[in-house]
């Protein structure tokens, strides 16, 4: 059983004048070849778009892409003509597949959107891209896990083309979570606030990779809100 505990200041941090961004791992000018992935995630970067500012139209193929949005509002379009608004507590997921072109574009004149974007190897390559997304209550999350994204049907949860879910969670301060593994690799991230895990305290923006842990407790220092992808 392992469980790695990285810092938030270990991450690699870059900024230009309408984007902030941290990576988990390689990633564009970021080369790492010991941090390419862990198991079948590929991506997970950390993102603040300034007002009026985004990312134009760029292709991705044979990838799985989530997004989820913290905080503001981020406007897709894509070149299959889907076209919508991604809110906070919004889940997205693209199949790009044999090939796709997107936009994820900030169109508020005074508000920064923060969002986390995620990749995920696809169980097979050369798919039919695909998109959908979905809102989930504020309250569906709060104090439980709540899957969002899986490959296996649960419950309201968008389905992905890999054997994986994403659990997100609001848990008030003093509260306990306790989830069974079942000895799958997995990875929590601190979104907001801090979480114990033991006698580790992990903070805003800390990541842990767990490989063979049986079951995840965790105890919140303070209002927080967390991502568990299990692989």
């Amino acid at each position: 059983m392992a469980m790695q505990v990285i810092p938030a200041a270990d991450r690699y941090h870059s900024k230009i004048d309408w984007l902030e961004s941290y990576w988990h791992f390689s990633f564009d000018q970021y080369y790492d070849p010991s941090n390419r992935n862990f198991g079948n995630l590929r991506v997970f970067n950390e993102d603040w778009i300034q007002p009026n500012t985004g990312f134009g139209m760029h292709p991705h193929r044979d990838m799985e892409i989530v997004t989820f949005v913290v905080s503001g509002e981020v406007t897709h379009e894509d070149s299959m003509g889907n076209k919508g608004v991604i809110r906070a507590g919004e889940v997205q997921r693209m199949t790009a597949g044999t090939g796709v072109f997107h936009s994820e574009y900030n169109n508020s004149p005074d508000t920064v959107v923060h969002l986390l974007q995620m990749w995920v190897f696809p169980n097979e390559v050369g798919l039919t891209p695909s998109w959908e997304q979905k809102s989930f209550r504020n309250d569906e999350r709060k104090n439980v896990w709540l899957p969002v994204v899986s490959g296996t049907p649960k419950g309201e949860a968008l389905g992905i083309h890999q054997d994986v879910t994403f659990n997100v969670a609001s848990l008030d301060a003093g509260n306990a979570l306790h989830h069974e593994l079942g000895s799958k690799p997995a990875y929590l991230f601190v979104i907001n606030g801090s979480v114990k895990i033991g006698n580790t305290l992990l903070a805003k923006g800390d990541q842990v990779k767990m490989v063979e842990e049986e079951h995840l407790a965790l105890e919140a220092s303070e209002d927080s809100e967390l991502i568990l992808i299990e692989l």
